[in-house]
């Protein structure tokens, strides 16, 4: 049975370390390792720890170490893997799952396989894998394998297959096709036709804008907001999703506008009068369909900003994958 543990530390220095088998001290060691070889076939046995120096003051138990070693006339391997599946999340890695197989004993484990090469092995709870080693446009096949402590492996899964996509980052920039501002105030008061945009603390004002991605030409993998401000923000402004596209400008009102997101997807931070401003809102990618958006305000200075109507519109920065 193989041992390991991360060094200690001590005011003056670890001497070394007391190895404990189910309460019953079994070895003294210098190092951060420790093979015990006299252990019995299927038997469980528990393991702590104990650090010591010079002076022989000993550390509190760690923490308990439960293991159990496999019996000796084990030739059973698990369960194949199955439900295997392969997703790439980006030019450059491919994320690996599998539903958990199962063994007489127990599983210690899977190796996962590449285009039917061992690339890596995970421990026994762990049924996901993410391969960083991949290269955009090429097609990778996946299985994966379960083995247990006396080493047998189950048969490979069913191939999963995926092709990366291509690293050639693209952008194009929207305008939006509606926008308006809400007044808590005035809440029956339509704004769709004004050429500003308008953000408040109190009394609460804000600022809805949707765009659609539909013209976006390859997966979606980075959104810029740039909202240019004709008056100064000392704290900025936040914008959240806004799940419902349904609104329309010239409807919205601060009675009937779709609820706001309660997470932010990203901040301006402060920014002076005549100035475009910019946030990062990738979080709300979903997809190359209608997206829409709002602009809060925490402080309770009112600002102002040229709407699509004004003289800059709103921008939405897409990247995406060419």
């Amino acid at each position: 049975m193989n041992l390991a543990w991360t060094a200690s530390t001590d005011n003056v220095g670890v001497t070394g370390y007391k190895v404990y088998r189910n309460g019953t001290l079994l070895a003294s060691t210098a190092g951060t390792s420790y093979s015990d070889t006299t252990t019995v076939a299927g038997t469980t046995y528990g393991y702590t720890v104990y650090a010591y120096d010079a002076a022989g003051n000993v550390s509190p138990a760690s923490n308990t170490a439960t293991v159990t070693t496999p019996s000796q006339d084990d030739t059973q391997p698990p369960t194949t893997p199955a439900g295997v599946t392969a997703t790439a999340a980006s030019a450059s890695q491919v994320n690996v799952g599998w539903n958990a197989s199962t063994d007489n004993v127990g599983v210690a484990g899977y190796t996962v396989y590449r285009n039917g090469a061992a690339i890596a092995t995970t421990g026994p709870t762990s049924t996901a894998y993410s391969d960083a080693t991949v290269a955009a446009s090429t097609t990778y096949t996946y299985t994966v394998d379960a083995f247990d402590a006396a080493g047998n492996h189950s048969a490979q899964s069913a191939g999963a297959s995926v092709t990366t996509p291509s690293s050639n980052l693209q952008t194009i920039t929207l305008n939006p096709v509606a926008d308006s501002y809400i007044d808590s105030s005035n809440p029956t008061a339509m704004h769709g036709t004004s050429t500003q945009l308008r953000i408040d603390g109190s009394p609460l004002v804000y600022s809805y804008l949707k765009f659609d991605l539909s013209s976006v030409p390859g997966p979606i993998t980075g959104l810029t907001l740039k909202v240019y401000a004709t008056s100064s923000g000392s704290t900025g402004y936040s914008v959240r999703g806004v799940a419902d596209n349904t609104w329309t400008e010239s409807a919205i009102n601060w009675n009937n506008a779709p609820p706001i997101g309660s997470a932010d997807a990203g901040q301006s931070g402060g920014f002076t009068s005549n100035t475009l401003t910019s946030v990062n809102v990738s979080s709300l990618i979903n997809g190359n369909g209608l997206l829409s958006m709002a602009m809060i305000e925490s402080n309770t200075t009112a600002v102002a900003f040229s709407s699509r109507e004004g003289s800059v519109p709103p921008q939405l920065v897409v990247t995406y994958q060419g």
